[in-house]
């Protein structure tokens, strides 16, 4: 057994900053420039380079209210980004919830809650937007995942947004929700870059949601939709040094935009990091086991923020959970029951880490033989580093046999959310709770409160004002 060891412990010295305008693009032209190759396996490392082959696309239906299609009920945006840093995706949000006059709610901690609302972002909705200052501490009393205090969710590393999304999962159980839709602060539908040579990436304003509402309509095996966050694209650390050499790697869509069924059967996000894709993971496993998956769709792509990808902090904290993510998604061709069993054997996770540190040690010759010295490059050879040092706490038998339990662990914690879910689900129209009285049922009442924009068309309802729920005022509200 290895111990957690803090992200503060971590004693690589800091990057320099990389965040100009050369470094940055240059990276942003490597994802988009260097190699793409769909559905295949890196013949010197084993790493597969994409997952993609295991999900199809959502199709287009014919406007109009003619097509059946699911509500949009709400749009939940969890954040700790303060002012500026967090207004593409909320921006990117109240468009959304305006076009289907859906429930907003943001889910603030950090830095976010510590500054007023920016009430020029709420939607002028039916329903008032909804702002949840969660504390530093929060955690759901009644949902507190074993899985999140194993070391491979712990070791270098702290979060809240597994908690978040849990919480807005909660909040549409008990609501009687159909849909929500999951928007990160950083995602929006506005390029960044714009390389001339570079084929159009076609990115609709408001994310084919009619089309995605209408698929839910009509296949009820389908939970999730997800994009795939391109421009700058979302991978791991050593996934951005794959791209910075040119080498092959895919994008697999994430929880930074992704719309959900609401229901008792749903999986939880855990804390460890690629917690989207392990979300993922359960759903194609429970659903009928076929590819591509029945319970996982893609709709497209949206914009991600661009941020400095080579940080020894980040390769360090993400190392575990990149390993544990793809591990997983490797056995998603085989037999479910092949399945549970390979990802419970420490011997199965053997390979995994022995490939992934040759993998890792593949990235580092290359860079340190292929690309002179470069800043970037220098920066992506310490990333890596950092990487491998994650494996210091332990051998590779006593990694595998904390990955494989660590999956036992989240197997378990998955049918005991499942019991809970079924337990907080209404079973007639006289249990479904309105959204004060859900939050209030969390413990979170306090933390809430609820702010209009200046052309709303309601105000807050009386079993708002009932439970005790606060307006904000112009003073805690940014013009």
């Amino acid at each position: 057994m290895f111990t957690s060891v803090p992200s503060s412990s971590i004693t690589f010295s800091p990057n320099p900053d990389r965040l100009r305008t050369g470094p940055l693009q240059d990276i942003a032209l490597s994802d988009r420039f260097g190699k793409t190759t769909p559905n295949t396996t890196d013949p010197r490392t084993d790493h597969q380079t994409s997952h993609l082959h295991l999900l199809s696309t959502v199709p287009s239906y014919a406007p109009g209210t003619a097509t059946p299609r699911l509500p949009l009920s709400a749009v939940i945006v969890p954040t700790r980004r303060s002012g500026d840093t967090s207004t593409d995706g909320l921006g990117l949000a109240v468009r959304c919830a305006e076009a289907h006059n859906a429930q907003l709610v943001v889910l603030r901690s950090g830095p976010a809650a510590q500054q007023p609302f920016p009430r020029a972002l709420a939607p002028s909705t039916s329903a008032p937007t909804l702002v949840v200052d969660l504390p530093e501490s929060f955690s759901l009393a009644f949902a507190d995942p074993s899985a999140d205090r194993h070391p491979v969710r712990s070791l270098y590393r702290a979060g809240d947004l597994g908690a978040k999304r849990n919480l807005g999962l909660i909040l549409g159980l008990l609501c009687d929700w159909q849909t929500v839709l999951f928007l990160d602060d950083d995602i929006g539908t506005t390029r960044y870059w714009r390389p001339t040579s570079e084929a159009a990436c076609e990115v609709h304003p408001l994310l084919r949601l009619d089309d995605v509402l209408a698929d839910l309509a009509t296949y009820p095996d389908l939970q999730a939709v997800g994009y795939l966050s391109q421009d700058f694209r979302d991978n791991s650390v050593v996934c951005h040094a794959r791209r910075l050499l040119g080498l092959p790697q895919d994008l697999f869509i994430g929880g930074g935009a992704t719309i959900i069924r609401c229901g008792p059967q749903l999986p939880f996000f855990p804390e460890a990091y690629n917690e989207d894709w392990l979300f993922y993971f359960s759903l194609m496993l429970d659903g009928r086991h076929h590819l591509p998956s029945s319970a996982v769709k893609v709709a497209g792509s949206v914009f991600q923020r661009p941020y400095y990808p080579f940080s020894p902090t980040r390769a360090r904290s993400e190392e575990l959970g990149d390993v544990l993510a793809e591990g997983l998604f490797a056995l998603m061709t085989r037999p479910r029951t092949e399945i549970l069993a390979l990802s419970s054997s420490s011997t199965y996770w053997k390979d995994v880490v022995r490939q992934r540190q040759n993998m890792v040690l593949d990235l580092l010759h290359r860079a340190s033989t292929d690309c002179g010295n470069s800043p970037v490059h220098d920066d992506a050879r310490v990333s890596l580093l950092a990487a491998l040092s994650a494996y210091d706490q332990g051998s590779i038998p006593e990694f595998a046999a904390e990955l494989a339990s660590y999956v036992r662990g989240f197997l378990h914690d998955t049918d005991s959310w499942n019991d809970l879910l079924s337990g907080l689900t209404p079973r007639t129209e006289d249990d479904v709770l309105d959204l004060p009285e859900a939050l209030a049922l969390t413990g979170l009442r306090a933390h809430g409160a609820w702010t209009t924009a200046r052309t709303s068309r309601s105000r807050p309802t009386r079993a708002t004002a009932a439970l005790g729920f606060p307006r904000l005022e112009p003073s805690q509200v940014a013009s």
